[in-house]
């Protein structure tokens, strides 16, 4: 049906947009899609949508999804235990040391030296990536406790 509609206007453009003005400027016709295949042609948007209105396709029904199984508690291993008991005192720890990057960063001896600054920056981000790590493995084991 497309293929006939469009042999009406041999050598036209075609024209693709979602901008309704720039449609009514622009264009002579309008080929109208219904979504399910078919297609007819219009004088302007503005007949398309009058039509269209009549012919809105039916919205699905939403299925609800069957209801999840609350999930089985899990129990910290004897050694994640362990884990996690320590873990505080390790996160306190690394703080302090990228505390201690920090203000050894801003002293004048290492700002004004470039090679020794940069070793230090690097020592700043893996201080960093340290308590980052360590405050997401207490957060799983945190969530595993729960």
């Amino acid at each position: 049906m497309l293929e006939d509609s469009l042999t009406e206007f041999p050598g036209a453009l075609v024209l693709v947009t979602h901008d309704r003005y720039l449609m009514d400027r622009v264009a002579t016709a309008v080929l109208g899609l219904d979504g399910q295949g078919g297609a007819q042609l219009y004088a302007d948007y503005w007949q398309w949508e009058e039509v269209g209105q009549g012919h809105a396709l039916p919205k699905p029904e939403k299925k609800e999804p069957p209801p999840k199984p609350a999930p089985a508690k899990k129990k910290l291993t004897y050694l994640e235990a362990r884990e996690w008991e320590q873990m505080e005192p390790l996160i306190l720890e690394a703080e302090r040391e990228l505390e201690s990057i920090r203000a050894e960063m801003h002293s004048p001896e290492i700002v004004s030296d470039a090679p020794r600054l940069h070793l230090c920056y690097q020592n700043l981000q893996s201080a960093e990536a340290r308590v980052q790590a360590l405050y997401a493995r207490w957060a799983e084991l945190e969530a595993k406790q729960i």
